[in-house]
């Protein structure tokens, strides 16, 4: 069973560790009722690190993916991302997952940490247009930070100056290795943010 790189900080504060897709992953720290709302009131912290990370590079990106997703990939702009989901051949789904351009030959797929696997073989057996696809699951954490405070914690800790609250519009972040992080409006939490982070164990700590 693989371990997040926040394990040691989870079981430091008492967590309930349980396997999930693979991964020894909390399930609650105080309670349920508790944290639910903290959340609803203030803010809480999730690591969803176990969660797969594909990147998609070369000349006709743009193309493949439009050919394997379900929404427009088209109408995004550089550093914008999108929530979408990549559809079968039998009218089913395959997956959910979230879209990020970093620009027209480089893009980046977070899939769910159950899917990873054959979320892969997928796409691969779809690639007819010579991009290059890389499973880099294993390089980055992913945290979950949502709750009406969620933008204050960040802005303190992180230095940041909000500019936009739309949907999925991101702001980029110059601290350490964080990679980016998309801010969406949610109900009933109305923010939330993610923070992708390679090098896990550089930052991780600071930001917790």
């Amino acid at each position: 069973m693989k371990n997040t790189a926040l394990n040691d900080i989870h079981i430091s504060l008492g967590a309930k560790m349980v396997e999930f897709a693979g991964y020894n992953m909390p399930i609650q720290y105080e309670g349920v009722k508790a944290e639910h709302l903290a959340v609803r009131n203030s803010l809480g912290v999730f690591d969803v690190s176990h969660m797969g990370e594909f990147f998609i590079s070369g000349e006709k990106s743009t193309e493949f993916l439009q050919s394997i997703l379900s929404n427009d990939v088209s109408i995004l702009v550089n550093d914008q991302a999108q929530y979408t989901c990549m559809p079968n051949d039998e009218n089913g789904i395959v997956d959910d997952l979230i879209l990020y351009k970093f620009n027209d030959e480089k893009y980046m797929l977070v899939v769910n940490a159950s899917n990873i696997e054959k979320d892969l073989n997928w796409i691969n057996s779809k690639n007819k247009y010579g991009v290059s696809i890389k499973d880099e699951s294993e390089k980055y954490s992913l945290l979950a930070i949502q709750g009406p405070e969620a933008i204050n914690a960040i802005s303190n800790k992180a230095y940041l100056q909000v500019l936009m609250m739309l949907l999925f519009l991101p702001l980029d972040i110059q601290v350490a290795v964080v990679l980016k992080f998309t801010v969406k409006m949610t109900k009933p939490l109305k923010f939330g943010i993610k923070f992708l982070i390679k090098e896990q164990n550089i930052i991780l700590n600071q930001l917790v």
